[in-house]
């Protein structure tokens, strides 16, 4: 970021020499996302089976949604018939501001993820459980027709998921301590050994940095993604 800065200030003539140049920047150490295994998986689907938030975590490992495009999720993205949920937006939390909706990171990560029929389960399951709790709220709700959200309708802030919900479930599953993040990377993992091509498990993930050519947005998920997530969903469900 300085050497593009000094870059700009040289072609206005404003410095004589861009003094960055001279810099040789440090090694980055590669390090390793972690991601559960099969059988780490399995345990995490059995846990969310009892616990209120499980629903957020089963779409999380089931479509490989970012943390900031499953919190901005509302229920108009979800199509029943189809099965599918669209990612429109995503949020972040920018300081001295609050949350701020934004368009999603590229053209490709506005995208269509498909749902398995675990996930349709469990977010049935959500929907009910949020409907008891609109009740409960009364007029402290605050509707924002979000499918994650707190107690009273506004954006779960993810701290509070990490310390009252995911932490506590981790620790009752008997399973590593990783962020919800690397339930993406998980995604992408199983997906791979499952047999999914990597532009499949590209375009399910939202990158632009592979099959730019094929990339254009469509709202119909590609039969190989649903496929693909469907034998995910056999095996973390096969108990054999």
């Amino acid at each position: 970021m300085l050497h593009r800065a000094l870059e700009a200030a040289l072609r206005k003539n404003a410095i004589g020499r861009n003094v960055a140049d001279l810099v040789d920047a440090p090694s980055v150490p590669d390090r390793e996302t972690p991601a559960f295994t099969f059988a780490q998986a399995r345990a995490l689907l059995a846990a969310c089976e009892s616990d209120r938030f499980g629903a957020f975590y089963i779409v999380a490992l089931m479509t490989g949604l970012r943390l900031g495009e499953l919190l901005s999720l509302r229920w108009e993205d979800v199509d029943w018939i189809r099965a599918e949920l669209h990612v429109r937006r995503s949020i972040a939390r920018v300081p001295g501001v609050g949350w701020v909706e934004q368009p999603p990171k590229s053209k490709q990560s506005r995208r269509s993820a498909a749902l398995t029929p675990l996930a349709v389960r469990f977010l049935e399951r959500h929907q009910l459980l949020q409907r008891a709790a609109i009740a409960a709220a009364g007029d402290a709700w605050e509707d924002n027709n979000l499918v994650f959200p707190n107690s009273v309708g506004r954006t779960y802030e993810p701290q509070n998921v990490y310390r009252r919900s995911w932490y506590p479930l981790l620790v009752r599953a008997g399973l590593p301590r990783i962020r919800i993040h690397d339930l993406r990377h998980t995604f992408a993992t199983l997906m791979r050994e499952e047999g999914a091509d990597l532009k499949t498990t590209s375009e399910a993930l939202g990158h632009s940095q592979i099959g730019i050519t094929a990339d254009l947005y469509t709202h119909n998920v590609p039969l190989a993604l649903r496929e693909a997530v469907e034998r995910l969903e056999k095996r973390l469900l096969d108990r054999n």
